[in-house]
């Protein structure tokens, strides 16, 4: 019995069902979309049962990394393991926050004539330095009158300082809010038809301030929208880069 720790694709299904041998490259650490604290990390994966070596694309766009466009592929290697981010191995000045990255591993046996045997593209996403994933989303519309504010944290962030209110210069310039350490925040009655501004910053343990961007959302009276997640590659993978409500489906996708 082969028990295994990650999703197969319907090409990986087959193989296992034929009862051969597994060919592929699985099990990534870190965990397919991952958030990290840190900007550097030690890729490591299970071989393919037939690997001798092992084919490695790294990148920070997932149709690059799948298509093996220039620049992605590192290299040819025995071992199951790479380090990013440090002096001496791929980006040496270290991952850049805010930023997600893939990879790719193929498995190698130049003695079998179905040799490489491509993977499945990974991911993971390096937390920003400063607070994200607001909620509501930035720009989204039709905001419920009783909505609290929540985020995600920056790095290194464990207290927070909230601004709010109707205008985008004086939320932008605002300094000296009281510190707070949940990562929720009630703005107090909102009123109909009015677009609202708030920024997050983020202070770490040595009171360093982090100042946040400025987001915005409007409550209305409408009827409603639907809720779109926009992904920046094919596979819906990482973090979205835009979550907000559109009033109706109406994209010319070009």
């Amino acid at each position: 019995m082969r028990v295994y720790d990650a999703a197969l694709s319907q090409e990986h299904i087959k193989t296992v069902m034929d009862v051969k041998p597994y060919p592929f490259a699985l099990a990534p650490d870190p965990a397919d979309g991952s958030v990290l604290e840190k900007t550097w990390v030690a890729l490591s994966w299970m071989p393919g049962e037939l690997a001798v070596s092992h084919q490695v694309y790294l990148g920070e766009s997932f149709d690059d990394v799948n298509d093996g466009a220039e620049g992605t592929f590192v290299g040819n290697q025995t071992k199951t393991d790479l380090i990013m981010g440090f002096p001496g191995f791929p980006y040496p000045a270290g991952l850049v926050p805010g930023t997600a990255y893939y990879w790719r591993i193929d498995e190698v046996n130049d003695a079998d004539p179905n040799s490489p045997w491509k993977g499945d593209v990974w991911s993971f996403f390096i937390r920003p330095n400063t607070a994200w994933q607001p909620s509501p989303p930035d720009g989204m519309k039709f905001v419920d009158l009783n909505e609290n504010l929540s985020w995600r944290p920056g790095m290194g962030a464990s207290l927070y300082q909230v601004y709010f209110g109707e205008s985008f210069d004086d939320v932008n310039s605002a300094t000296d809010a009281p510190m707070i350490t949940e990562m929720i925040y009630d703005p107090g009655p909102l009123e109909l038809d009015k677009t609202y501004y708030w920024r997050v910053d983020g202070l770490d343990l040595q009171m360093t301030v982090t100042k946040g961007t400025v987001w915005s959302f409007t409550v209305t009276s409408g009827s409603g929208g639907l809720l779109g997640m926009y992904y920046d590659n094919g596979n819906l993978s990482g973090e979205p880069i835009v979550i907000r409500i559109d009033p109706q489906i109406n994209f010319n996708w070009g």
